[in-house]
C-alpha cells in the first residue's frame, strides 16, 4: 500500500504473515530510493487523519494487532472514483459546488443530484475515452 503527495510516494506498507512494516520514501525520484521498513508507530486509523467526530472501530477490545488494523486480516481492494464529499474536502461557497457540507444526512446527496440538469450533468460525457480505467493490479503474496 502506498501514500502519495503530489503523485510521489511518500509512504509504502508492506505486511508479513500478520505483521506490517511501513517505510517513508526520502527521494521517490531515485530508481530504488534508500529507505528502511519499521513497525508502524501510529495506527493506520490514525495515520487517515480522520475527522474527531469518526470512530476507529479497531480499537478496544477488538485491537487484536493494531496498529496493523484493518490489515491484519483478510480484506477486499476496492477502487473508485469518488465524486463530491461533505467531510470539508471541498469547502462551501467556493465554486458552484451544489451541495453543503453540514446539512442533515443524505441532503448533500440529493442536493447534487437535483443540480445534474442547471449544473454539472453536461460535464459526464459518454466518451469512454474519459473513463476510469485501472491499467493493473498487483499482487505480490496471496494468503
Amino acid at each position: 500500500i502506498k501514500t502519495f503527495v503530489d503523485n510521489e510516494p511518500i509512504l509504502e506498507i508492506c505486511f508479513f504473515g500478520d505483521k506490517a512494516y511501513e517505510t517513508t520514501w526520502r527521494d521517490a525520484l531515485k530508481p530504488n530510493p534508500p529507505h528502511d521498513w519499521y513497525k508502524p508507530s501510529k495506527s493506520f486509523f490514525d495515520k487517515g487523519k480522520y475527522p474527531s467526530t469518526t470512530v476507529n472501530p479497531w480499537s478496544g477490545e477488538q485491537a487484536s494487532f493494531e496498529p496493523a488494523a484493518p490489515f491484519d486480516q483478510e480484506f477486499y481492494l476496492i477502487m473508485n472514483l469518488a465524486v463530491g464529499g461533505n467531510g470539508g474536502y471541498f469547502p462551501d461557497g467556493i465554486g458552484n459546488k451544489p451541495w453543503k457540507n453540514f446539512g442533515s444526512p443524505g441532503q448533500a446527496s440529493r442536493d447534487f443530484w437535483k443540480a445534474k440538469d442547471s449544473n454539472w450533468g453536461h460535464t459526464w460525457k459518454e466518451d469512454l475515452s474519459r473513463a476510469f480505467a485501472i491499467d493493473y493490479v498487483k499482487a505480490y503474496d496471496l494468503c
